[in-house]
């Protein structure tokens, strides 16, 4: 806590990443934000194959989740084709190969003409077009509104963010149309 404090003056160049794994980094990331209010701060999650219900509880999203969240006509309509964590990003890496994502990959090398690259990132299937169209999420109410797919479901090889996708039919079962 110290050495954050002593950080301060420099806070407007500094983005503080907290990766957390636990409920205990997690707490300890709270209180460091607690106690310096004002730093620019991201916290992100990290899978390390021991903490999966962590993950699940305080990732994973539950459907008292989806009231919190109100996408725009615009955000709803993006969700359908592209995937806006990563659309329009492009790595490279020190050997010259390009990706779309990480762990998706090789898109092309630095020595090939970027139009052409991208181009076929935009043709294929990749991260840029990664969205909720699996067999659990096509028939999932909040598909449209959940947050596009993640490197974090893909190292988890999990289809869903969620932790009880909700059905169409569920619906259906819970609220039978009215027999006349």
């Amino acid at each position: 806590m110290n050495q954050i404090i002593k950080l301060k003056k420099f806070e407007p160049r500094i983005l503080w990443s907290f990766i957390v794994t636990s409920e205990k980094s997690l707490g300890f990331c709270y209180s460091v934000l607690e106690e310096c209010p004002s730093i620019q701060s991201e916290i992100r999650p990290f899978f390390n194959k021991k903490n999966e219900k962590f993950i699940r509880e305080f990732v994973f999203l539950d459907e008292t989740d989806f009231t919190d969240i109100n996408p725009t006509k615009k955000q709803i309509f993006a969700n359908q084709v592209i995937n806006k964590n990563y659309f329009g990003k492009i790595t490279i890496h020190a050997d010259g190969l390009l990706y779309d994502n990480v762990n998706f990959g090789v898109a092309g090398n630095i020595n090939e003409c970027l139009e052409d690259i991208i181009h076929k990132i935009i043709r294929e299937d990749n991260s840029w077009k990664w969205i909720r169209n699996n067999d659990v999420c096509n028939n999932c109410l909040y598909r449209l509104i959940c947050p596009p797919p993640s490197n974090l479901e893909l190292v988890m090889d999990s289809k869903t963010i969620c932790q009880r996708p909700r059905s169409y039919d569920s619906v259906l079962k819970s609220h039978p149309e009215p027999t006349n």
